[in-house]
């Protein structure tokens, strides 16, 4: 499994079942696919007027937003796997049409010939269409672009149609097109070359079958697109040598994680449920483990559905990164410490729960990851006993399962109320009359006060 690290863009594939082997293009599709791109970027990116260095620019887009639209189409494009697309491919390929005049950055000069200009992947980068650039097959005249770009005059944009463009030769332009070339070396693909079962498989691949890559990509989901594309340039830089790779692939991701959730944010588990949390510590230490699991479960179905998906993950992956076995995250330290250190403060924090306790929580729930976002079963036979009472047209409210209270009528419960009432009010009449450390001007104000609201109880009283 190719290590891809854009997951929130999984959700694009057609799954249309004209879908090729991934890997095989035809020069005439591959042609194709180089003017659709460049039509969809056209089409499909918001452009907008921006400020670049105190002076306004029209029809600007950004570099995020190109990288989104090329991503788009590759992802619903019938000839790819989206498994072998990912966002630092896209932003390669904006590269590789930035490089031949498709578009150019804001602030840039056109053809200059000094060092090469990279392409960003950013909201705050800008860019704008090359006003005379046209697809393979038409010619442009460079010398009339620079001279409209030195006088300042920006003519209308005009974009062929998808359905008027025309090929010449499409195998000898693909032969011969770089562009075409650069276009496959990008998104990985290889339409020249026939399988070869004696060729080598790439090192620089993740095997399906290593559980800590799996649960590490998963988590990456709920990350920051800078985060994404500054992991995926780290792992690319990594040597391709099979001794090293996996580790260092492992420490790269672990890192990266690890930054997301050290810094500062709200805890996975919310503050408000620190009562229930600090109950479920007390049944721990008190050794009722099972009670101490269901508690958890019913304590992780009061939580969001997306927070509780993060958290899941989350768990899963300490678990596997916390096993004896597992790839070694320090030297002197055993994994579960470093995990439970790392990751306690991005779960629950709290300034009333000590430490240590929190900790203790932490590992309980990442020991139990599996356990604990199951539904407990008392609360399952509960519901099914429920529905069975309201399938033979009994009352619902009758069988709650739970029984906190004794059930009373309204005349016990407002006699009750009286004379709870009387009883406090009494008691703090007595208190006021007998407290020494007040003196005898602030008594007699508070007697006072108590006869003026409570002249029944201050009678009795006195």
């Amino acid at each position: 499994m190719a290590l891809n690290l854009t997951p929130r863009f999984r959700r694009l594939g057609s799954g249309s079942s004209l879908r090729r082997r991934p890997g095989h293009l035809e020069p005439f599709h591959a042609t194709q696919l180089w003017n659709n791109i460049i039509h969809a970027l056209q089409t499909q990116v918001d452009l907008r007027q921006q400020r670049w260095h105190w002076r306004m620019h029209n029809d600007c887009f950004t570099g995020a937003d190109a990288v989104d639209v090329v991503l788009s189409h590759l992802m619903q494009n019938v000839y790819f796997s989206s498994n072998d697309i990912s966002r630092l491919k896209a932003a390669r390929l904006c590269q590789t049409l930035m490089d031949h005049k498709v578009f150019y950055p804001v602030g840039s000069r056109l053809f200059s010939k000094e060092q090469k200009i990279m392409f960003e992947d950013r909201s705050s980068s800008l860019y704008k269409f090359m006003n005379s650039y046209a697809l393979p097959g038409a010619e442009k005249d460079q010398e009339m672009e620079n001279l409209l770009c030195h006088e300042g005059l920006e003519p209308k944009r005009k974009f062929p149609e998808t359905n008027k463009i025309t090929f010449l030769n499409p195998v000898a332009l693909e032969a011969h097109d770089k562009r075409i070339k650069e276009l496959l070396k990008m998104i990985n693909l290889h339409p020249s070359l026939s399988p070869n079962p004696k060729r080598k498989r790439p090192t620089n691949l993740l095997s399906k079958k290593d559980e800590w890559f799996k649960v590490a990509v998963d988590c990456l989901e709920y990350f920051p697109d800078e985060l994404i594309v500054h992991a995926s340039e780290l792992l690319s830089q990594i040597v391709n040598d099979r001794e090293v790779f996996a580790e260092s692939n492992k420490r790269v991701l672990f890192d990266t994680i690890a930054r997301h959730y050290s810094q500062n944010r709200e805890p996975l588990l919310y503050d408000r449920y620190l009562n229930i949390h600090a109950g479920i510590i007390e049944l721990l230490e008190s050794g009722n483990s099972g009670r101490a699991l269901e508690a958890a479960q019913l304590c992780i179905r009061l939580l969001e559905p997306n927070c509780r998906e993060e958290l899941h993950r989350l768990l899963s992956f300490m678990a596997v990164a916390a096993a004896p076995g597992a790839y070694k995250l320090h030297k002197q330290n055993t994994n579960k410490t470093v995990i439970g250190r790392t990751f306690t403060k991005a779960i629950i924090q709290n300034k009333s729960l000590p430490k240590t306790q929190a900790e203790e929580l932490v590992l309980f729930l990442m020991d139990n990851c599996t356990a604990v976002f199951k539904i407990p079963g008392s609360l399952l036979q509960i519901v099914r006993k429920k529905l069975l009472l309201l399938q033979e047209g009994g009352d619902p409210d009758a069988s709650t399962g739970f029984t906190f209270c004794q059930h009373i009528s309204q005349k016990e419960f407002d006699e009750q109320k009286n004379k709870t009432t009387m009883d406090q009010l009494q008691q703090l009449v007595q208190e006021i009359n007998q407290n020494s450390n007040i003196s005898v001007k602030e008594r007699n104000i508070l007697l006072h006060q108590f006869q003026k609201h409570h002249p029944l109880v201050f009678l009795q009283h006195f």
